[in-house]
């Protein structure tokens, strides 16, 4: 799945998942489609988008672990460890919000503020997941000329 967001919607996607850094006392926090795509980050940090990569790979696992539980799904995986521990958080289908902190901050804070945070996102991010280039009005125009050179 390829998210198409409009400029609108990822200003506001930014400023929730920057502000889900602070409220959780978080040191990263990522929002990513569930192909491991970066929608928004915070901070913009290098490995991020193998985080994104392998939280995606890690829902998609548990998904079918979901499966042969007789679960129809599991909304959040935890990783817990030595300092450093991960939460992600499934959310509108077709997203993952992943929060990287560190053992100074209990995983309570990061649940409470990352389910909230994921309700907000909700309306937003199903309307991300529906729509196609051809139904975003950018309002600007590519052309491309001397492509036939390059074929």
């Amino acid at each position: 799945m390829t998210s198409i967001v409009t400029e609108e919607q990822g200003k506001l996607v930014r400023q929730i998942v920057s502000d889900l850094l602070v409220q959780a006392e978080a040191t990263a926090t990522l929002l990513s489609d569930i192909g491991g795509n970066i929608i928004a980050e915070c901070p913009g940090r290098d490995e991020n988008e193998t985080l994104a990569a392998l939280a995606a790979g890690s829902f998609s696992a548990t998904r079918e672990l979901a499966v042969m539980s007789g679960e129809t799904s599991f909304n959040s995986i935890f990783h817990e460890g030595e300092d450093t521990s991960l939460f992600a958080q499934n959310v509108a289908e077709h997203f993952i919000l992943l929060v990287i902190f560190q053992k100074t901050t209990t995983l309570g804070l990061v649940k409470l503020y990352t389910r909230k945070v994921a309700a907000e996102l909700e309306s937003t991010l199903r309307e991300i997941s529906t729509q196609c280039v051809s139904s975003v009005k950018s309002g600007t125009t590519f052309e491309m000329s001397g492509v036939e050179k390059v074929f």
